[in-house]
């Protein structure tokens, strides 16, 4: 590459070398300007404006941290209360839970006192699952099942049924070789 062919900054026609020279000049103006010491009347109008008590300005109540804790609790209490609601008008039953007893009443002829006939409980298995090989601590592996039931308890009369949905979770100890 010649010399020729290299750009310089340095020609007198060159429009960036005019917005340099610019700059440098607004820097130098800058860099000699100092801040103005405020005058005699500017001192009097603060001095007697920071003397006067404003009158017209309202001052808020100071806060009281009990009553800004409590203001806090009625809102989540609030939100608490409203999503109660939204779900028990919408109906829904919380995920895992079912309705924890069900009583039907079947017309039975009476055969004997209920207390000469202990209550009869008899278990429906719903489900079977296998959750496979776990560690209960660190040292120690199991085998988990879960088995799902429905227990039915008949009174001593016959006369009602509670169904009852139970949950039995089931550690088999297993050994590693």
């Amino acid at each position: 590459m010649n010399p020729i062919d290299i750009p310089r900054d340095d020609h007198p026609d060159d429009p960036g070398r005019r917005e340099r020279a610019a700059d440098e000049r607004l820097s130098a103006q800058l860099a000699g300007l100092r801040p103005v010491q405020p005058g005699p009347e500017l001192r009097a109008r603060i001095a007697a404006e920071l003397v006067r008590e404003p009158r017209d300005r309202v001052t808020p109540a100071p806060r009281r941290p009990l009553a800004a804790i409590g203001e806090r609790l009625a809102w989540a209490a609030g939100g608490a209360v409203a999503a109660s609601l939204a779900f028990l008008l919408a109906g829904a039953v919380p995920a895992g839970r079912g309705p924890a007893a069900v009583a039907t009443v079947a017309a039975t002829a009476p055969a004997e006192p209920s207390a000469a006939r202990p209550p009869r409980v008899r278990d429906e298995a719903v489900s079977w699952s296998d959750e496979g090989i776990r560690f209960v601590d660190e040292l120690t592996p199991a085998r988990v099942l879960r088995r799902k039931v429905i227990e039915r308890h008949l009174a001593g009369d016959g006369a009602a049924e509670v169904q009852v949905p139970r949950e039995d979770v089931i550690f088999l100890p297993v050994a590693l070789r």
